[in-house]
């Protein structure tokens, strides 16, 4: 094989790796940025295996997602966002047995992409944050919670 050759061979090769790198780290960024890609989920009692629900909703929409970057060694974060419909009595009694936490108000645009998906059929976040404690099970103790209405909460729950 000739030099011209083996170089034209050579310089093809590198072509397609940088290419074939490229074309990675662009399915990695895509796939990172996506926030829209989220499966809602409705059933309660898979639901409650991941959180305490002090009492049974009449209804609840949630996803769980990953934070963190993936393929990195050792456990990733994730988190479970939710909106829960409760008896709107049973709401105001768990609101009235909730502590407030440290944000003054409840803003949509604290939410991310996949959370205001998640709220929009159901109405805005609005009022104060509260602690989520009664929702907590480990390994998901940190969060908090606000209302939408008078029967539905926002509920955010991470394991970071």
């Amino acid at each position: 094989m000739n030099n011209s050759l083996k170089k034209s061979l050579y310089s093809l090769m590198c072509i397609m790796s940088l290419g074939a790198a490229i074309v990675a780290c662009e399915d990695r960024l895509s796939a990172r940025n996506n926030d829209m890609t989220i499966e809602i989920n409705t059933d309660i009692a898979l639901l409650s295996k991941f959180i305490h629900l002090p009492m049974t909703p009449k209804n609840a929409w949630w996803f769980t997602k990953e934070t963190g970057e993936p393929g990195l060694v050792g456990p990733q974060d994730w988190r479970l966002v939710a909106v829960l419909e409760f008896d709107s009595a049973a709401l105001k009694k768990l609101i009235s047995n909730a502590d407030i936490n440290d944000r003054t108000s409840a803003d949509m645009a604290y939410l991310s992409p996949e959370s205001r998906r998640l709220v929009a059929p159901h109405g805005t976040v609005a009022g104060p944050w509260y602690n989520p404690s009664v929702f907590e099970r480990s390994p998901l103790l940190q969060g908090s919670f606000a209302k939408i209405d008078d029967s539905k909460i926002f509920l955010s729950l991470s394991t970071m």
